[in-house]
């Protein structure tokens, strides 16, 4: 069970908060515009986020704590680097997403599907945000090993 929740909680976390999105999204007065401050937002923090992923990333193979070697040893450590690998392409997926959406509310042809477009971006940024928070709480524990008295 404990496998399965750590899998799956940005999905669970993410369908649940865009089902509720979607009910409401229709009570935004301005969608145009908050869909732009949504996209420079999430801009900004995705490209922090993925900055610090990739640190991570070259820290995964130095990193020697006790807790570390257990998930070694136990044959977890290719799961880790798959939520790292995954956290860091949705960052990019939704960085590429948020500069196309900061051009788009201009183009007339689109003003029709706004809304449905902020829901999908929204789903989309709070996945990825997730996924690295996911990971970041993680590995933060592996990091964080306090060594035994001797």
């Amino acid at each position: 069970m404990t496998k399965f929740f750590e899998d799956y909680t940005p999905l669970i976390v993410t369908v649940l908060v865009t089902a509720i999105l979607n009910h409401y999204v229709g009570q935004i007065s301005d969608i145009s515009s908050v869909i732009k401050d949504m996209a420079s937002n999430s801009l900004s923090l995705c490209g922090v986020l993925l900055g610090f992923l990739l640190t991570i990333t070259t820290m995964m193979h130095t990193v020697a704590s006790r807790r570390m070697k257990f998930v070694r040893d136990a044959g977890a450590y290719d799961r880790i680097v798959l939520w790292l690998h995954r956290a860091i392409y949705y960052d990019i997926i939704a960085l590429i997403c948020s500069l196309v959406l900061i051009v788009i509310p201009k183009v007339a042809f689109f003003a029709a599907y706004l809304h449905g477009m902020f829901v999908a971006f929204s789903a989309l940024v709070l996945y990825s945000i997730s996924l690295s928070v996911r990971f970041s709480i993680f590995f933060i524990r592996l990091l964080a090993d306090p060594t035994p008295a001797e």
